[in-house]
């Protein structure tokens, strides 16, 4: 373990106590230890009355234990001289650290290294008596503390991102944001009986500068507080169903402890398993043709407001799909690619298709087009591109669902096909085990709906978490942590062949991936029904949603029940019946109608809603906070600001760049007299929002005669439109 010289405490040492506002507006009066007056005596104590044993024989402190910092960015400006570019780092000011109901606070990693030590002496920890630490997003405490623990053990599915890091022989840190799926805002707000909840950003002032020696205000150290404190109370109520030894490391390993009793309860899903286990080639076919949710605008409708839209909704299209759809429930077996097969098979079977089509175009422009660019292997150098989406080219290759390849076939002209592979399973249901516990969620979350609040949240959690649980990949690479070095991370190649056969040799694998992929191709299919209803009056769509101009309500009803009708022909009952209301997965309903409405591709829209006489805007932006980017836009023009070239500030965006310091050993730093230790950092930087478009797509919108600023006519138009129908109104 290093051991450090330590540092002043200057700022938290003679701090006691402070008075906390809580959310219900009483008043209390909390105390915050600091490293020397902990009491330990306590820690000991509780810790021996809370202890649990992982089936591997490690024994746990079975309490709610979390950790924070809080640190400054500055401008580097020797790298910023030297690499004649702006550098950042950032270090820590303080830590606090929350055990069971007990904060104390440190400024210098020197007072944390030293509590680190009576803790592990005065608790006996060890390999094999282990305390653990939540920290609500691991990855940033992580990369400014690594340089100064003896790390032994980190797992993490992604580079920078660890999941879970055992260090200092008996202690261990896991990430909450990976056990809530939750901001911790949400996370301590969705916990019953929690007091402690997160202060007020704007009353914090993250931009300030802040040194280990800056002397911190009640209200700052109360927001330090309230984040461990409250971290504690929301860990601290999942215990009281699990224990440290047992609790899963990601959300979805709730659901996934629920799913795997249900299935593997029968013996004949494990031999179904087994039976349609794929081999490395098929594995990468399958990797291959899957695709997440159909997310674009209509090109004839982009860069342009528009008036009176609505908006529907399919309800649960994910576990709607899971319930009532057909999936492959056999073995692939290679078919014979010709081009008559592939056009018979595809109506029959569920098939992988390897294939080129040449001579592709759009049998009309103005709908939404399906062909990824990015999910094709090659397309040839002559095409037009719609945003990302093939309008027409000379050929593409590509991998795809017998579900995919039926809807390209009602959209696009093709010349030819050449076939590469095609592989053929049975169309036919999932397990009963998984679709039954699905419905049963799913009627809980009804029955819940105005009830507790935090068990609706939980069983809704469940539901959402079905999908992602079944399309999680079965081979990742290995992601390595080499310590203090130049690169800290390393990804070892996969190997899949091997990960396969360990993957479908243990006794507890109970999916199959072939099924997330054809998940997400029946709602992409169900989601196409409805963008055919709408055809040319479609404006933008997204996995399970449709905003329209125009009146299609019979058209949607008729879809509707249409749906049903297939679920009763299937003897499928998708919905359930609480207190006399009956909700349905899987039909279509209203979101919402728009006073006005502008898009500028996938992910880029805003609106005003009908009914709201303060007309307030909304927006949905990729990369753009969606209250702070509505306010700025509010505050210079509205919804006609929402536009190419409009410039969001860095302080008016809520968006933020990363920059991360690999530094490789411990030094000192000094800041206006102050002087500290720190080592590898994050620099987190506020960045400005340019809303634009990329020029291919600028130049296909001008084929419609849609990149020129017409914002202000339109808007014109639309308010004598208003006019005319409110005198028409008035009239009648």
């Amino acid at each position: 373990m290093n051991r450090l010289h330590n540092h002043s405490r200057e700022g938290v040492k003679n701090i006691e106590n402070i008075t906390l506002t809580l959310e219900n507006g009483e008043t209390k009066r909390v105390s915050i230890y600091n490293v020397e007056d902990f009491p330990y005596f306590y820690a000991q104590r509780i810790a021996e009355r809370n202890l649990c044993s992982s089936t591997r024989g490690v024994e746990y402190i079975n309490l709610p234990i979390t950790f924070d910092i809080e640190a400054s960015t500055i401008k580097d400006n020797h790298r910023s001289t030297v690499e004649q570019k702006n550098c950042y780092l950032g270090f820590m000011y303080i830590w606090q650290f929350c055990y069971n109901d007990c904060v104390l606070m440190g400024r210098t990693w020197e007072e944390f290294l030293k509590f680190l030590d009576y803790l592990q002496l005065k608790l006996n920890l060890s390999d094999e008596r282990r305390l653990v630490i939540y920290v609500h997003y691991l990855a940033y405490e992580f990369q400014f503390i690594r340089n100064f623990i003896e790390i032994e053990n980190v797992f993490a599915r992604k580079k920078r991102v660890p999941m879970k890091v055992q260090f200092n022989h008996g202690f261990e840190f896991r990430c909450s944001y990976f056990l809530s799926n939750m901001s911790l805002a949400k996370f301590i707000k969705n916990t019953p009986g929690a007091i402690y909840m997160k202060q007020s950003g704007d009353d914090f002032d993250y931009h300030a500068l802040r040194l280990p020696n800056t002397k911190l205000s009640e209200t700052q150290l109360g927001y330090c507080y309230c984040d461990v404190r409250g971290l504690a109370e929301a860990v601290g109520h999942l215990l009281k169903e699990d224990t440290i030894a047992t609790i899963p490391l990601t959300s979805t390993g709730f659901l996934r402890r629920d799913v795997r009793k249900a299935v593997l309860a029968n013996k004949n899903n494990i031999s179904s398993i087994q039976e349609t286990r794929l081999s490395p080639q098929l594995y990468v076919l399958c990797k291959t043709a899957s695709r997440g949710g159909n997310t674009h605008a209509n090109a004839i409708h982009s860069n342009q407001i528009l008036y009176d839209l609505k908006s529907k909704d399919r309800k649960s299209s994910y576990p709607a799909e899971m319930v009532v759809d057909n999936y492959p429930v056999t073995k692939f077996r290679i078919a014979n690619p010709t081009e008559s097969n592939l056009l018979s098979l595809t109506k029959e079977y569920a098939c992988l298709l390897d294939i080129t089509l040449y001579n592709v175009s759009l049998k009309r422009v103005q709908i939404i087009p399906y062909i990824s660019f990015s999910k094709c292997i090659s397309v040839s150098k002559i095409r037009t591109m719609d945003n990302g989406r093939i309008t027409h080219c000379d050929f593409c290759s590509m991998v795809c669902t017998d579900v995919d390849f039926n809807i390209i076939q009602s959209q696009y002209e093709i010349g030819s096909y050449e076939v590469r592979q095609i592989y053929v399973s049975n169309y036919g249901k999932l397990n009963n085990e998984f679709r039954n516990l699905l419905m049963e969620y799913f009627a809980e979350k009804c029955r819940l709906e105005n009830g507790d609040k935090y068990l609706y949240a939980k069983f809704k959690n469940k539901i959402n978490a079905f999908f992602g649980m079944m399309l999680t990949d079965i081979c990742n690479p290995d992601i390595t942590y080499l310590g203090s070095t130049v690169e800290p991370w390393s990804t070892s190649p996969i190997d899949l062949d091997s990960m396969l056969t360990q993957h479908y040799k243990k006794r507890n694998t109970f999916l199959s991936y072939q099924h997330g992929v054809w998940v997400t191709a029946n709602a992409r299919y169900r989601l196409q029904q409805a963008l055919d209803i709408v055809d040319s009056d479609g404006v933008y769509c997204d996995t399970d949603s449709v905003k329209y101009m125009g009146d299609y309500e019979q058209e949607f009803k008729d879809l509707n029940e249409k749906w049903l009708a297939t679920c009763d022909n299937n003897d499928i009952k998708p919905y359930v019946t609480v207190n006399g209301k009956t909700t349905y997965l899987g039909t279509w309903e209203n979101d919402g109608d728009y006073l006005l409405f502008k898009t500028l591709g996938a992910k880029k829209y805003a609106y005003t809603e009908k009914g709201d006489s303060d007309q307030h805007l909304h927006i949905t932006v990729a990369g753009l906070s969606k209250q702070k980017g509505a306010e700025y836009l509010e505050s210079i023009g509205g919804i006609k600001q929402f536009k190419i070239g409009t410039v969001v500030p860095k302080s008016k965006s809520g968006r933020t760049v990363a920059y991360y310091n690999d530094e490789t050993e411990i030094k000192t730093l000094t800041i206006d007299g102050c002087t500290f230790t720190t080592s590898s950092n994050v620099a987190v930087i506020d960045a400005e929002y340019t809303f634009g478009v990329s020029d291919d797509y600028y130049d296909y919108l001008a084929t419609f005669g849609n990149n020129e600023n017409n914002d202000d006519v339109i808007l014109s138009e639309i308010k004598e439109r208003i006019e005319n129908e409110n005198n028409f109104q008035t009239d009648k």
